[in-house]
């Protein structure tokens, strides 16, 4: 009777051990955080991207849907106020653990090309780091580029500063990416 009902049962788990990656990823899309369209053509990305660049934003944190839209919103508008055509970032994630979707898997980055996908997190992380839902979120999202043929399964991670010689992302955070697997220590242009 065991065995009938562990066999009866075993689809189910499988199914649920499959899909446990899945149920937490959420991306809220441009629309949903009230994007207003691109000011300008923006060329694609050549997929799969094989680097993968970090960064934050050096804001304030956010740990809702409604306080991180805003402040996309306002990145995206103090773009548009420097000339760039867009949100400069391919996806965002929030202190909430939720990604929000800037110029999406296939446009490029301003000063980077069709060379990386840039993500970052929402806020400042010189002296903190970002909470292990946005870092659990960051890894959600680069196994879905992966799955979907988006991202090189062996890609290569940057900190953006490595690219630009800023400081983004803060010096907390960037000496943590320094010890995740796909780590790479210089940047080079494709």
């Amino acid at each position: 009777m065991y065995r009938f009902l562990f066999i009866s049962l075993l689809p189910l788990l499988a199914w649920t051990f499959f899909r446990e990656d899945q149920k937490y990823l959420e991306i809220i899309t441009r629309d949903e955080w009230q994007a207003l369209p691109p000011r300008g053509n923006i060329p694609n990305i050549n997929s799969p991207s094989l680097n993968i660049i970090v960064s934050d934003t050096a804001t304030d944190p956010c740990f809702n849907k409604a306080s991180c839209s805003k402040i996309c919103r306002e990145i995206q508008e103090t773009s548009f106020l420097k000339g760039f055509p867009d949100i400069p970032y391919n996806f965002l994630i929030g202190s909430d653990g939720l990604i929000y979707e800037g110029r999406g898997w296939n446009k490029q980055n301003d000063g980077i090309g069709n060379e990386a996908i840039e993500i970052t997190f929402i806020g400042n992380f010189n002296t903190d780091l970002p909470p292990s839902n946005s870092v659990d979120a960051f890894n959600l999202l680069l196994k879905t580029g992966i799955r979907s043929n988006l991202v090189f399964q062996s890609y290569n991670l940057f900190g953006r500063r490595q690219i630009d010689n800023g400081n983004r992302p803060g010096n907390a955070f960037y000496n943590l990416i320094q010890k995740w697997e796909h780590w790479f220590p210089k940047f080079c242009r494709l």
